[in-house]
């Protein structure tokens, strides 16, 4: 497509002329070109109108147990508190001079070219050269057009941010706005969140009836009869608890608090033995067998953002998940594994990486195979790993890939989601001793993850195998910033986000240090084979592998969470090297559209 039109009078678009594999034409479906008789280019324009048809979205049929009105509730609430207002300003959005429609692509992620965050509403493009802009980025744009300061200060720091083609830079003129909706879509879709706020309430934020004063509840006929065509979502019956359209997307009942998390003896992480805390004095964490995890108690731990230890996992297992299952299986196979202290990689076969599982002796060095299978679909390469891993994991209508409460098992089966995993994370030992950088230095992850560990050799010293894993409160995200900054200033330049950057590991000496100058301590579990652990989204977390670990891990993106998961979208904004691959915003479109579809079933 390059080079046919090379010789031609008019723009390139970016795709076009960078030539990346796999990027398609920006301007396929939107620009028209009109020529005459000898083939000579006269205009060009762009359509106002979508061409072709909309994608038919092949949304998903079953979870892993049949979805109740509850569940479509839930989902419906958070949607509606993540969505509305932002499909209220798409509306007006539409209305527009010279708006361009397109229609919404299912073959690849659509993101903004400046900061890497996904295209959902309200975005521009760049009739030059294609390039798009979120509308953050396409105010920017104006904003620095019209300040010649501003503009130099920000091609100072980013000195791409105007490029366009031909060597010209982006002004304000070049943008038109775009978008993908269908108006009639998009007005249906609002009316009906619209119509579910008002009969928790008479507009977001509110708090469902259940949890409203009798006096407060609504019974007008127009709220039990509703109209036809719209949701016939049946008011909520008994004790259960249901999402409220408030600060918290989903609040937990009273009795739930009461009930399931006051008993008599709490359970907490113990400690491996023989493993120094050095005194630091961590927040400890609740631990559940698997038998005895109640749904309400987990949504109200959750809903705080506390972490959660779940044991007995192995009792369902079918599988022997040993390093010499995996050298028997896939020995041949070639993979690239990193070394935790110096980040060097090297390829070797599966089992010559797993048969040196319990060596200690003569090793050259921390070697861990992670994100495995790094490309392709856990589910794909492994089905029957796939399947075992989630017969055990705990909290299924959440944690599962077709968990009924996990928002991202409604995204289409014909559209480019996110890959939440599952990815196996394989470890020598480490320690926390100074200067190490353990297994996994710290960081986030952009949703909710919980991780389970298979198998563990014993310690070097003969001890209990397992990993020790550091969490960090979301409320202390910020001092743990501060601190890193203060301590790496030669490796976190101004903008940087020390936590994002995933360059640092807290050793003992840095734990004790941040505790001296912040008063801020970890989460600290002791993880042992059989044993999961719930990580919430913004929750930073390092881990360090005590002995030689088999660990999986699957992300998932629950209904307490989503809020938590939009600061970390706003937060990988500012870092532009990493793309939103979360897509949050269309997830929670999609889960309302697949939501809609069964309650009008």
């Amino acid at each position: 497509m390059s080079n046919r039109y090379k010789s031609d009078d008019f723009p390139r678009c970016l795709s076009c002329t960078r030539r990346w594999a796999g990027d398609t034409c920006r301007f396929q479906g939107v620009r028209v070109l009109y020529r005459d008789s000898k083939g000579e280019l006269r205009d060009v324009d762009f359509v106002s109108e979508p061409v072709g048809d909309a994608p038919h979205m092949q949304y998903p049929k079953q979870w892993n147990i049949p979805p109740r009105d509850e569940h479509l509730l839930r989902v419906m609430t958070v949607a509606t508190h993540g969505l509305l207002d932002i499909l209220r300003q798409e509306r007006e959005h539409l209305n527009r001079p010279n708006l361009i429609r397109r229609v919404r692509e299912t073959d690849c992620r659509a993101t903004c070219d400046t900061c890497l965050t996904s295209v959902f509403a309200g975005s521009w493009i760049c009739t030059s050269c294609g390039r798009e802009a979120c509308s953050d980025c396409h105010d920017k744009v104006v904003e620095i057009c019209n300040d010649p300061e501003k503009k130099q200060r920000t091609l100072d720091a980013s000195p791409f941010f105007l490029t366009c083609t031909r060597k010209q830079e982006h002004t304000a003129e070049h943008y038109r706005p775009i978008s993908r909706f269908y108006p009639h879509e998009l007005q249906k879709t609002i009316e009906d969140m619209e119509q579910l706020a008002y009969r928790y309430g008479s507009s977001p934020p509110s708090v469902p009836p259940e949890l409203s004063p009798p006096s407060d509840r609504t019974s007008s006929a127009d709220s039990l009869h509703p109209s036809p065509g719209s949701l016939a979502l049946p008011l909520p019956r008994g004790n259960s608890s249901h999402p409220a359209l408030n600060g918290s997307p989903y609040l937990t009942s009273p009795d739930v608090t009461n009930s399931s998390l006051h008993e008599e003896r709490p359970r907490y992480c113990p400690k491996l033995p023989d493993v120094s805390d050095f005194g630091l004095g961590y927040h400890p964490v609740r631990m559940f067998h698997t038998h005895d995890l109640l749904p309400e108690a987990f949504r109200a731990l959750w809903a705080e953002g506390e972490p959660i230890a779940v044991e007995g996992l192995l009792e369902r297992s079918a599988i022997p998940w040993t390093p010499q299952y995996f050298m028997q299986e896939f020995g041949t196979e070639v993979c690239v594994v990193i070394e935790c202290q110096t980040d060097a990689n090297k390829r070797v076969t599966v089992e010559e990486f797993f048969q040196k599982f319990g060596e200690y002796t003569d090793r050259d060095g921390c070697w861990k195979l992670k994100d495995w299978p790094s490309v392709t679909d856990f589910k794909s390469v492994f089905p029957k790993l796939y399947e075992d891993f989630m017969r055990i994991v705990p909290m299924p209508d959440y944690a599962r890939r077709d968990g009924v409460l996990n928002i991202s098992s409604h995204f289409p089966a014909n559209a480019l989601g996110p890959d939440l995993g599952p990815k196996m994370y394989n470890a020598f030992a480490s320690d926390m001793e100074p200067g190490s950088k353990g297994s996994t230095k710290l960081h986030m992850d952009m949703a909710d993850a919980v991780n389970i560990m298979h198998f563990a050799t014993s310690r070097p010293d003969g001890g209990e195998g397992g990993a020790v894993w550091d969490i960090f409160r979301s409320q202390d995200s910020d001092a743990v910033r501060k601190f890193l900054r203060s301590r790496f200033k030669d490796k976190c330049p101004a903008g940087a986000d020390p936590i994002h950057q995933q360059l640092y590991y807290l050793d003992r000496e840095l734990l004790a240090a941040l505790k001296a100058e912040h008063g801020v301590v970890s989460c600290r579990v002791y993880q042992r084979p059989g044993e999961a652990v719930f990580i919430p989204a913004g929750c930073a977390h390092q881990v360090c592998n005590l002995s030689d670990c088999i660990k999986v891990a699957v992300d998932f993106v629950s209904p307490e969470n989503i809020e938590r998961c939009e600061n970390l979208t706003r937060e990988f904004q500012a870092q532009t090297w990493k793309e939103d691959v979360l897509q949050l915003k269309t997830m929670l479109w999609y889960a309302w559209q697949s939501c809609s579809r069964l309650v009008r079933r």
